[in-house]
Protein backbone atom coordinates (compact mmCIF):
# COMPACT_ATOMS: atom_id res chain seq x y z
CA UNK A 1 0.00 0.00 0.00
CA UNK A 2 1.42 3.57 -1.13
CA UNK A 3 2.64 4.95 2.54
CA UNK A 4 1.07 8.74 1.18
CA UNK A 5 -2.42 6.79 1.03
CA UNK A 6 -2.35 4.91 4.46
CA UNK A 7 -4.12 8.15 6.09
CA UNK A 8 -6.83 7.89 3.35
CA UNK A 9 -10.15 5.70 4.28
CA UNK A 10 -11.57 3.75 1.39
CA UNK A 11 -14.28 5.84 0.97
CA UNK A 12 -11.76 9.07 0.81
CA UNK A 13 -12.18 10.11 4.44
CA UNK A 14 -9.13 11.68 5.55
CA UNK A 15 -8.17 9.90 8.80
CA UNK A 16 -5.24 12.23 9.82
CA UNK A 17 -8.03 14.86 9.87
CA UNK A 18 -10.65 13.04 11.85
CA UNK A 19 -10.78 13.64 15.41
CA UNK A 20 -11.48 9.79 16.35
CA UNK A 21 -8.49 8.68 14.46
CA UNK A 22 -6.15 11.59 15.61
CA UNK A 23 -7.40 11.20 19.47
CA UNK A 24 -7.78 14.86 19.32
CA UNK A 25 -11.01 13.71 21.11
CA UNK A 26 -8.99 11.59 23.96
CA UNK A 27 -7.35 14.78 24.83
CA UNK A 28 -10.22 17.57 24.20
CA UNK A 29 -12.00 15.24 26.73
CA UNK A 30 -8.55 14.68 29.37
CA UNK A 31 -8.24 18.62 29.32
CA UNK A 32 -12.34 19.51 29.77
CA UNK A 33 -11.91 16.91 33.17
CA UNK A 34 -9.10 18.16 34.09
CA UNK A 35 -10.85 21.82 33.44
CA UNK A 36 -14.04 20.48 35.61
CA UNK A 37 -11.65 19.56 38.49
CA UNK A 38 -9.59 22.52 38.45
CA UNK A 39 -12.83 25.28 38.64
CA UNK A 40 -14.79 23.13 40.99
CA UNK A 41 -17.88 23.22 38.29
CA UNK A 42 -19.40 20.08 39.66
CA UNK A 43 -20.27 21.83 42.96
CA UNK A 44 -21.14 25.37 41.68
CA UNK A 45 -22.99 24.17 38.40
CA UNK A 46 -26.44 22.26 38.63
CA UNK A 47 -28.95 22.92 35.94
CA UNK A 48 -32.16 20.80 36.18
CA UNK A 49 -31.62 18.13 33.79
CA UNK A 50 -27.86 17.62 33.66
CA UNK A 51 -26.48 14.62 35.41
CA UNK A 52 -22.80 14.92 36.32
CA UNK A 53 -22.56 11.22 37.06
CA UNK A 54 -23.60 10.59 33.29
CA UNK A 55 -21.69 13.54 31.97
CA UNK A 56 -18.19 12.01 33.64
CA UNK A 57 -18.91 8.61 32.53
CA UNK A 58 -18.94 9.89 29.06
CA UNK A 59 -15.81 12.05 29.34
CA UNK A 60 -14.04 8.98 31.62
CA UNK A 61 -15.43 6.62 27.71
CA UNK A 62 -13.47 9.40 25.60
CA UNK A 63 -10.75 10.11 27.39
CA UNK A 64 -9.60 6.40 27.34
CA UNK A 65 -10.29 6.14 23.76
CA UNK A 66 -13.01 3.68 23.39
CA UNK A 67 -14.31 6.39 20.33
CA UNK A 68 -10.76 6.07 18.96
CA UNK A 69 -9.88 4.81 15.53
CA UNK A 70 -7.06 3.30 13.62
CA UNK A 71 -8.72 3.57 10.29
CA UNK A 72 -10.48 0.83 8.28
CA UNK A 73 -7.34 -0.19 6.10
CA UNK A 74 -5.98 -0.78 9.77
CA UNK A 75 -8.14 -2.46 12.24
CA UNK A 76 -11.68 -1.24 11.15
CA UNK A 77 -14.17 0.10 13.67
CA UNK A 78 -17.34 -0.31 11.15
CA UNK A 79 -16.80 -4.01 9.78
CA UNK A 80 -20.62 -3.73 8.21
CA UNK A 81 -19.22 -1.11 6.03
CA UNK A 82 -20.48 -1.48 2.31
CA UNK A 83 -17.28 0.56 1.33
CA UNK A 84 -14.68 -1.52 3.36
CA UNK A 85 -16.51 -4.62 2.47
CA UNK A 86 -16.08 -3.91 -0.98
CA UNK A 87 -12.99 -2.70 -1.38
CA UNK A 88 -11.02 -5.73 0.98
CA UNK A 89 -13.07 -8.16 -1.74
CA UNK A 90 -11.70 -5.91 -4.58
CA UNK A 91 -8.00 -5.76 -2.94
CA UNK A 92 -8.27 -2.15 -4.04
CA UNK A 93 -6.66 0.72 -1.83
CA UNK A 94 -9.71 2.60 -2.14
CA UNK A 95 -12.85 3.20 -4.43
CA UNK A 96 -10.67 5.44 -6.45
CA UNK A 97 -8.82 2.90 -8.21
CA UNK A 98 -12.76 0.72 -8.75
CA UNK A 99 -14.09 0.98 -12.21
CA UNK A 100 -17.65 1.71 -10.53
CA UNK A 101 -16.18 4.55 -8.66
CA UNK A 102 -18.15 6.45 -7.66
CA UNK A 103 -21.18 3.66 -6.80
CA UNK A 104 -23.68 3.58 -5.19
CA UNK A 105 -22.25 2.20 -1.84
CA UNK A 106 -19.61 5.58 -2.07
CA UNK A 107 -23.08 7.73 -2.27
CA UNK A 108 -24.46 5.95 0.48
CA UNK A 109 -21.83 6.19 2.71
CA UNK A 110 -20.96 9.91 1.71
CA UNK A 111 -25.10 10.36 1.91
CA UNK A 112 -25.15 13.32 5.01
CA UNK A 113 -22.29 14.87 3.04
CA UNK A 114 -22.69 14.84 -0.52
CA UNK A 115 -20.96 17.82 -0.77
CA UNK A 116 -17.13 15.80 0.02
CA UNK A 117 -18.38 13.28 -2.19
CA UNK A 118 -18.71 15.62 -5.26
CA UNK A 119 -15.40 17.25 -4.76
CA UNK A 120 -13.34 13.90 -3.73
CA UNK A 121 -14.80 12.76 -7.21
CA UNK A 122 -14.06 15.76 -9.00
CA UNK A 123 -10.33 16.33 -7.32
CA UNK A 124 -9.44 12.52 -7.79
CA UNK A 125 -10.33 12.10 -11.50
CA UNK A 126 -8.98 16.00 -12.35
CA UNK A 127 -5.84 15.81 -10.42
CA UNK A 128 -5.62 11.99 -9.01
CA UNK A 129 -5.93 10.31 -5.30
CA UNK A 130 -2.09 12.10 -4.58
CA UNK A 131 -3.67 15.39 -5.18
CA UNK A 132 -7.28 14.74 -3.09
CA UNK A 133 -4.23 14.02 0.02
CA UNK A 134 -3.12 17.59 -0.49
CA UNK A 135 -5.55 19.33 -0.23
CA UNK A 136 -6.77 16.89 3.16
CA UNK A 137 -3.39 17.18 4.82
CA UNK A 138 -3.43 21.49 4.25
CA UNK A 139 -6.98 21.46 5.88
CA UNK A 140 -6.04 19.18 8.78
CA UNK A 141 -3.06 21.37 9.32
CA UNK A 142 -5.16 24.20 9.83
CA UNK A 143 -6.91 22.31 12.61
CA UNK A 144 -9.46 21.20 10.30
CA UNK A 145 -11.56 17.87 9.97
CA UNK A 146 -12.15 16.27 6.26
CA UNK A 147 -15.50 18.24 5.92
CA UNK A 148 -13.42 21.18 6.33
CA UNK A 149 -15.47 21.86 9.61
CA UNK A 150 -12.67 24.03 12.45
CA UNK A 151 -12.57 21.62 14.59
CA UNK A 152 -9.69 21.70 16.93
CA UNK A 153 -6.80 23.99 17.39
CA UNK A 154 -3.83 23.38 15.38
CA UNK A 155 -2.22 20.60 17.53
CA UNK A 156 0.77 22.33 18.49
CA UNK A 157 -1.35 24.29 21.08
CA UNK A 158 -2.12 21.66 23.03
CA UNK A 159 1.08 18.96 22.12
CA UNK A 160 -0.91 16.28 20.60
CA UNK A 161 1.00 13.46 19.18
CA UNK A 162 -0.23 10.62 17.05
Amino acid sequence: MDKGLLGLAFCGAYCRSCIFFNRSISVMAELLENLILHVNLEEWYKPLRFKWKEAKEFLKEMKEGKFNCKSCKVEPNWKECPVYLCATQKRVEGCWMCTEFPCKKLRDVWKKHPEYLEEFVKVVRENGVEEWVKIKEKQYKKGEDFLGRKVYQPRSQYNIQT
